[in-house]
């Protein structure tokens, strides 16, 4: 069994795993207490300033506990996806997932507390923050979380099956392809809290339901003296050789999922190469499409590659040395020390960047069915900044929620979506092994020093 222990904020036990094949993740470290707000929308000549924020009373609460996660090397999820089994289907009719009835936040509470727990696997601290609040404000209710990577989470998941053994009754982490591959499989279920239809709209991808996501895209420094790169193109170009910072893709799970998104947006990519250059672009043996030829140009540019963004975030926060540009989520941004001076670049062609969202949902025959859409209610939260959702009102974090507001301080997300790549689940899930064997390829001669 695995050593339980009571604490007040949620840690997170991240994963590092470092292999040739790339499926190492690397989650972003949970935040104790509320941020506030970071102005990223304008690029001032002077280092913003931000007022710290109070410390929050330590309150004790035996009845929120993490489980420790061992670190494993991760697996790729590649089996062939099955039929759903029927008594799966039968358990999820049962337990109304695949038809909701309408039911009120009192109903659902109810049948909540009538199983008075509730057990969560997630991929950040926050969600177990967030479903701390729910016991806190919920007599008689009780929590547990474990928090690890996404690719461990797969992997619970996976061990849970095999095992027979009922482990979370909801999980909320990123990883699209191997969400989707479970959803397919049965093993996941998506319930959208009927009265939560209609302000969710979007929020469905594929079968999946968005809990949030934040923009993956480029980030810069105002302080320095830089030129507005116009293209993904230009930033392989000599005059950004060893001036721009990336997340190793070895050791960064959301790196590796820009790979996959360029990927599926290979073609945009190739057009911007030929309406930049006036020629067609041609590929290098070994690369299947455009988004290989980028990545193995920006390679050869002597980009700085780092063990994950909050190393990017605070490279390019840093000011020293010649890097100008990096690529983080915004999420990030809000943990960089001191007086942060990154801003994002919202103008690049194709596309600036990559919409990484984070899914939730319900999981195959969960012990504590009712109480994970209790749960799920909780965490979508209520606007502006209620219930879960106070967890994630902070700089980074967007919902799909018409009713709450976006961060404050960002660009507003109707101006991002356009602008960003909706990565695919199922291209994900289809794909990710092809992604994870070219750009092995293009960094085996780069070893691993973190």
């Amino acid at each position: 069994m695995p050593h339980k222990c009571p604490l007040r904020f949620a840690g997170l036990l991240a994963a590092i795993a470092a292999c040739a094949a790339l499926l190492g993740a690397c989650q972003p470290l949970p935040v104790e207490g509320p941020l506030p707000p970071l102005d990223l929308r304008n690029q001032p000549t002077a280092t913003p300033t931000i007022e710290p924020s109070a410390t929050p009373t330590e309150t004790p609460w035996p009845t929120v506990y993490i489980t420790a996660v061992p670190t494993r090397t991760p697996e790729p999820l590649r089996e062939e996806i099955p039929t759903v089994a029927p008594e799966a289907r039968a358990w999820a009719e049962k337990a109304g997932l695949i038809e909701p009835a309408p039911a009120s936040y009192d109903d659902l509470l109810a049948g909540g507390l009538a199983e008075g727990q509730v057990f969560l696997y997630a991929d950040s601290g926050r969600a177990l923050t967030a479903l701390e609040s729910l016991a806190r404000s919920t007599e008689g209710f009780s929590a547990e979380g474990m928090v690890a990577d996404s690719q461990d989470i797969a992997l619970q998941l996976a061990d849970d099956a095999a095992s027979g053994t009922r482990g979370a009754d909801l999980v909320l982490y990123s990883d699209p392809g191997d969400a989707w591959a479970l959803t397919q499989q049965g093993r996941l279920w998506t319930w959208i809290p009927p009265d939560q239809a209609e302000v969710l709209a979007g929020a469905e991808q594929e079968g999946l339901l968005t809990h949030h996501w934040t923009p993956y895209l480029w980030v810069h420094n105002p302080k320095l003296s830089w030129p507005s790169p116009a293209s993904w193109w230009e930033l392989t170009e000599p005059a950004w050789q060893a001036r721009v910072a990336l997340a190793d893709p070895r050791a960064s799970a959301r790196s590796l999922n820009l790979l996959v998104a360029l990927s599926q947006e290979a073609d945009q990519l190739e057009a911007d190469y030929v309406a930049r250059y006036g020629a067609p672009l041609k590929l290098s043996k070994g690369c299947p499409d455009a988004a290989c030829e980028w990545f193995k140009r920006m390679l050869a540019n002597q980009p700085v590659l780092l063990p994950g963004e909050a190393e990017v975030a605070q490279r390019v926060n840093s000011g020293e040395g010649d890097v100008q540009l990096g690529l983080c989520g915004l999420d990030i941004l809000a943990r960089v020390g001191g007086a942060p001076s990154v801003y994002p670049v919202t103008s690049l062609a194709p596309f600036i960047g990559l919409q990484e969202r984070s899914y939730i949902a319900v999981t195959d025959r969960a012990l504590h069915a009712q109480a994970a859409k209790l749960a799920i209610r909780w965490l979508l939260g209520d606007p502006p900044c209620q219930r879960g959702w106070a967890t994630w009102c902070v700089a980074g974090f967007y919902t799909y929620h018409s009713e709450i507001p976006d961060p404050p301080g960002l660009p507003a997300s109707r101006e991002l979506l356009p602008t960003l790549i909706n990565l695919s689940p199922s291209y994900a899930y289809e794909h990710h092994p092809e992604v994870v064997s070219w750009a092995g390829m293009l960094l085996a001669d780069r070893p691993l020093q973190y």
